[in-house]
């Protein structure tokens, strides 16, 4: 079943096979498979987002960006560690990695960037080596080395690897922003950001190696809610990897999807990937 419509407090953003849905206002969820996604470390892991102050950026001019930890969409709640965050802008052919500084009273790391031209660019994110873990004191940051060396029992661990992609100078003639750029996990517009009306749906395409992939997607735009882990959309990819999204205000949006696959053996007993994709919508 899909559901098209959603104005809704979801769930941990980890829950990525989640089932709260919510439509003409009359809440429908599964309680069992709650309890069950609640259990998983996954849900404690922050979404990893790559904010632009603008996404309409002229030839030469200065503009900064923020790499931000959050539940909270799309506002800041914890610095990531300057090690494990990478990013960089392509524009045509032209890849320029970005280097990142600290502001810890924003909690967030800061770059900021130029284009060469007017034409339509990528703003680009990967989050790496972050490991949550459950033990008997909730879930924590940090590997199970580390957490046991405390003291605690560890009962599982997640490794996380999150990307981001962020389209700015969106224009009607572009054909580039459905290219893929060869992230693990990635989300392709097939409908031109450029060309989305409030009250229209648009079209993506989830990737994951390269392949379609089925999954569970959340959308929401900046301001929606001021509580955690709050959407303002739900719906599922079908077989193909294709899920719609209806736009329903302007601004600043992210649709965002994961993918979980278990290890055998080692400290880690799974592996989860993330993407977000953010656009503007005027």
């Amino acid at each position: 079943m899909k559901v098209k419509t959603m104005a809704s407090r979801a769930f941990r953003s980890g829950a990525s096979r989640g089932a709260a849905r919510l439509t003409a206002g009359a809440a429908v969820f599964s309680l069992a498979l709650f309890a069950v996604l609640f259990a998983s470390s996954s849900a404690q892991a922050h979404e990893f987002l790559l904010k632009p102050n603008k996404f309409t950026i002229k030839k030469g001019e200065k503009v900064a960006a923020h790499a931000m930890a959050s539940h909270v969409f799309m506002v800041s709640e914890e610095m990531e560690p300057l090690n494990t965050v990478e990013a960089s802008v392509r524009q045509g052919k032209t890849v320029t990695p970005l280097k990142f500084t600290e502001n810890a009273k924003a909690a967030q790391l800061e770059t900021s960037f130029s284009l060469a031209s007017d034409a339509p660019a990528l703003l680009l994110g990967r989050r790496h080596d972050d490991v949550v873990c459950l033990t008997t004191r909730g879930a924590q940051d940090g590997t199970r080395k580390e957490l046991e060396a405390k003291g605690l029992t560890v009962k599982s661990c997640t490794l996380y690897e999150k990307f981001v992609k962020v389209w700015l100078n969106a224009q009607a003639s572009d054909k580039s922003f459905a290219e893929p750029v060869d992230q693990k996990l990635e989300i392709i517009p097939l409908t031109p950001p450029a060309q989305t009306k409030v009250g229209e749906e648009m079209q993506f395409k989830v990737l994951y190696d390269g392949k379609p992939l089925s999954a569970a997607a959340w959308a929401t735009y900046d301001g929606f809610s001021k509580h955690e882990n709050t959407y303002a959309y739900y719906t599922e990819a079908d077989a193909q990897g294709i899920v719609n999204v209806k736009i329903t205000a302007p601004g600043a949006w992210m649709v965002r999807v994961a993918h979980t696959v278990k290890n055998n053996g080692g400290d880690i007993d799974a592996t989860e990937t993330r993407a977000v994709a953010m656009f503007e919508v005027r």
